[in-house]
C-alpha cells in the first residue's frame, strides 16, 4: 500500500464499516414482540421490517459502486451511508407509526447500499499480495462476528422493549467517528493523477459471471438459513433457540473460513472455491442425515457449510474485483452484493416452484439439490481452472 497511507488506520477503519453490514439482523429477534405492538398489521408487513432494508440496498449498492472513487470520494459515500444506518436505524424508537417505521427500514437499507460495496473495495484498492487476500477472509469474520453482536444484542434489548431493540444502530456513531478520522482515499484513477479524463470503467463478462454464480449460491444457501429451525421443531429435537444454537453453528463456520481464507488462497491458490464448494456439499449432506438421525449432524452440517460459505464469500469478492482495473472494483462489488440479495429474495419462490411443478414433498429436497448443485460446480470450476492453467490465461476466474 501507498507509503503515505497509515496502515493500522486503514484496517481499522475497513473493518469498522464491514462490522455494519450484517446490521439488518438486529430486529430479526424482534419481530414477534413488534406484531403484538401491533396487532392491526399483517404478519408479512411485519416481516417487512427485516426484508425491506435487503430489497433497498440492491440498487444503492449498485449506485454507490458506479459512483465510489470515480465520481464520489469513497470517504463521502462512506459518511452518507454510516449516517443514513444511524438514522434509518435509531429512529424508530421515537415512532408509533408502523409505516414511518417501514420509511426508516428503507432508509437503513439506503446506508446499507452505501456501505456494503466499500470495505471489500478499499481492501482491494489498498492493499496488495497475500496482504490483501488475508484482510478480504477478515473483512468478512468481521462482518460476521458485526452479525451476531446485532443479533444477540437486538434481542436482549428486545427483552426490555421492542423500541429498544433500534437503539442497537446507535453502534453507527462509532463508526462514524472512526470513518471521519481514520479512512484513507485510495488513489486509484491513473487519469486524474496524469491530469487527463480517467478511463472509464467497463464491467467485462468474468465479473457477471461471478455475479450470477453468486446469486446461485445464496439460493441454494437460503433453504438452510430459513428452513432448519423448522426441521428442528418438526423432528422434534429440541425449540427456537435449538435452532438458534444450530444456526449459530452456521456463523461460527462462516467465522472460521473467513479467518483462514487467505492462508487457504496461498495454500490452494485457484482451487479455493472448488475447496469451499465441496465443504457446503459435505455440509448439506450431514444435514440430510440429520433428517430423522439427530440434531448433532446439523449442527456439523451447519458448521461445515458455514466455513465453506465463509470461504466463498471473500473468494468471490476477490477473484471478481481481480478481473477489472481499481477503478472499477467498488462498481464490482456493488453488482456481487446486489446479485447475493436477489438470490436471497429468489431462492423461496424458486423451491416453491420447483417443488410445486415436481411435485416434491420431501423435506430433505433442496438440500439434496444443491449437493448436488455444489459437487457439480465444484468439478466444473476445477476442470476450467487446471485448462487454463495449461494454456497459462488464467487471470480471475
Amino acid at each position: 500500500m501507498s507509503a503515505s497511507i497509515n496502515r493500522t488506520k486503514a484496517i481499522i477503519s475497513i473493518m469498522a464499516v464491514a462490522f455494519l453490514m450484517m446490521g439488518v439482523g438486529a430486529t430479526s429477534p424482534a419481530l414477534a414482540s413488534i406484531g403484538r405492538a401491533f396487532p392491526d398489521i399483517t404478519s408479512t408487513l411485519i416481516m417487512l421490517i427485516a426484508t425491506l432494508p435487503p430489497l433497498v440496498l440492491v440498487p444503492f449498492s449498485i449506485l454507490t459502486g458506479k459512483l465510489a472513487g470515480d465520481k464520489v470520494k469513497y470517504r463521502t459515500l462512506a459518511v452518507i451511508g454510516v449516517i443514513f444506518f444511524v438514522i434509518g436505524g435509531t429512529v424508530p424508537y421515537f415512532l408509533s407509526d408502523f409505516t414511518v417505521i417501514l420509511f426508516m427500514r428503507a432508509l437503513l437499507g439506503v446506508g446499507l447500499g452505501f456501505i456494503t460495496p466499500l470495505s471489500g473495495a478499499l481492501v482491494m484498492n489498498l492493499f496488495s499480495g497475500h496482504e490483501r487476500e488475508n484482510l478480504m477472509g477478515i473483512s468478512n469474520l468481521i462482518a460476521s462476528v458485526g452479525g451476531i453482536v446485532f443479533q444477540i444484542v437486538g434481542g436482549l434489548l428486545c427483552a426490555i422493549n421492542w423500541r429498544d431493540t433500534f437503539l442497537i444502530y446507535l453502534i453507527g456513531v462509532a463508526v462514524l467517528i472512526i470513518v471521519v478520522l481514520m479512512l484513507p482515499e485510495p488513489s486509484i484513477s491513473q487519469g486524474k493523477e496524469s491530469g487527463n479524463a480517467p478511463e472509464k470503467v467497463k464491467m467485462n463478462i468474468v465479473v457477471y459471471m461471478w455475479a450470477v454464480f453468486y446469486l446461485i449460491f445464496i439460493l441454494l444457501t437460503y433453504p438452510m438459513l430459513t428452513g432448519i429451525s423448522g426441521l428442528i421443531l418438526k423432528n422434534n429435537y429440541g425449540t427456537a433457540a435449538t435452532a438458534g444454537v444450530t444456526l449459530t453453528m452456521w456463523t461460527v463456520g462462516s467465522m472460521i473460513g473467513g479467518a483462514i481464507f487467505g492462508k487457504v488462497v496461498q495454500t490452494v491458490s485457484r482451487y479455493v472455491i472448488t475447496l469451499s464448494l465441496v465443504f457446503c456439499a459435505i455440509g448439506y449432506v450431514f444435514i440430510i442425515i440429520g433428517i430423522g438421525g439427530g440434531l448433532m449432524f446439523f449442527n456439523i452440517g451447519t458448521t461445515v457449510f458455514g466455513v465453506g460459505a465463509g470461504l466463498i464469500a471473500p473468494g468471490v469478492m476477490y477473484y471478481a474485483g481481480l478481473a477489472v482495473r481499481p477503478a472499477g472494483r467498488a462498481m464490482v462489488m456493488g453488482l456481487v452484493m446486489a446479485f447475493m440479495n436477489l438470490g436471497g429474495f429468489l431462492s423461496a419462490f424458486f423451491f416453491s416452484f420447483v417443488e410445486s411443478l415436481f411435485h416434491i414433498t420431501a423435506d430433505n429436497f433442496p438440500f439434496a439439490f444443491g449437493a448436488v448443485c455444489f459437487i457439480a460446480f465444484a468439478v466444473i470450476y476445477g476442470i476450467f481452472v487446471i485448462s487454463q492453467s495449461k494454456k497459462k490465461k488464467y487471470v480471475s476466474v
